[in-house]
């Protein structure tokens, strides 16, 4: 008997197979990595270019007027589900469920308590200093 190939056949929906999938927006660990290495790719190229990567389109555009020998420019990777732009690798990664999502940010008031561990009573003002130094 023939041995059973997980590669070659396409998962159930519901198998872990497929939920591993979904994971990572519908694309195996080894399409994400294709993807990626695809626009380290055309990041080295000197010249604009339009390619699509298992239903991934992969944009680049060369900066024109740079001082520089190395090719500079600009990738987008369009999201085939919804067609949202994405502009950097790691943001790609964080898409598809690579890399955990970016944290939140910190409200401003958070910084602000008067709880903090300096010593003054809430509320307490300190003297300010001049620029001799006396007070």
């Amino acid at each position: 008997a023939a041995a059973c190939s997980l590669a070659s056949a396409a998962p159930q929906p519901g198998s872990a197979l497929w939920r591993s999938a979904m994971a990572y927006g519908g694309l195996t660990l080894e399409q994400a990595e294709e993807i990626k290495a695809a626009v380290n790719r055309v990041k080295k190229q000197s010249f604009n270019s339009d390619t699509t990567v298992h239903g991934w389109r992969i944009t680049y555009t060369l900066r024109v007027g740079g001082h520089s020998d190395r090719n500079r420019g600009d990738f987008c990777l369009h999201d085939p589900r919804n067609g949202k732009k994405i502009h950097s690798i790691i943001d790609f990664e964080r898409k598809i469920g690579l890399r955990e999502p970016e944290p939140e940010p910190v409200p401003v008031e958070a910084c602000l308590d008067d709880d903090s561990d300096d010593g003054d009573p809430p509320g307490a003002k300190r003297a300010r200093w001049t620029l001799t130094g006396d007070r």
